[in-house]
């Protein structure tokens, strides 16, 4: 007879969006190397593209992690479910649609315009996620987490304002892109600014989520 004990729910939960939040990390950062690669002239148009999978990638990760975990988090964020929802949508939607749009500038479906408009969708995902992020940093802690939660909370707390900052500014970048203001430079300064965001608010996430 096995004496093997269920998981708490909680810890499921918890690593559960600890995983997403690490791909999306994990992506950010790739989006983050590729655009600095096309910014210094090498093979920019294809990269940037690829950068655009990677980062939608990174926002799909951590909001079908979330989606996944629902139902269970809810309970977890009492009062803030709103804000998760919302938070959790913007990243899905904007996940899809940059891989979408990433995936038609690669085959060379006006591709810089394509792109530009990802810089907007992303930037916009990145300022309704600040939502989502401000749900998980009110989990509530369990025992066993409550050592060094305070620290992992404040992490996250650090990157709530940047994420608003860091949308704003692509969707300023993408725009002006779209208008033909060195439109691929701009395009690519947003990504880097974007994947840059997602790397440091994964990694607070992870952190934050594990210790709660």
């Amino acid at each position: 007879m096995s004496t093997a004990q269920p998981m708490d729910r909680g810890d499921t939960d918890r690593k559960v969006v600890a995983r997403g939040s690490t791909l999306e990390a994990i992506a950010g950062s790739g989006a983050v190397v590729l655009t600095i690669l096309a910014l210094i002239g090498v093979a920019p148009g294809f990269l940037t593209a690829i950068a655009a999978i990677a980062l939608g990638a990174a926002l799909l990760s951590e909001g079908g992690a979330v989606a996944g975990r629902y139902s269970d988090l809810l309970r977890r964020v009492a009062g803030r479910s709103a804000e998760m929802g919302a938070g959790m949508t913007a990243e899905i939607v904007g996940g899809i649609a940059g891989i979408t749009l990433g995936i038609l500038a690669l085959v060379g479906v006006a591709s810089w315009t394509l792109l530009d408009i990802a810089a907007i969708g992303f930037g916009a995902s990145l300022v309704a996620s600040t939502w989502l992020v401000s749900a998980l940093d009110q989990a509530r802690p369990s025992p066993s987490g409550v050592a060094g939660s305070e620290a992992a909370r404040q992490a996250v707390r650090a990157t709530a304002a940047p994420h608003i900052l860091v949308g704003l500014g692509a969707m300023t970048l993408g725009i002006l892109a779209l208008t033909g203001v060195i439109s691929h430079t701009l395009t690519m300064i947003a990504f880097l600014g974007v994947g840059a965001m997602l790397l440091l608010a994964g990694s607070a996430v992870t952190s934050r989520v594990l210790r709660a």
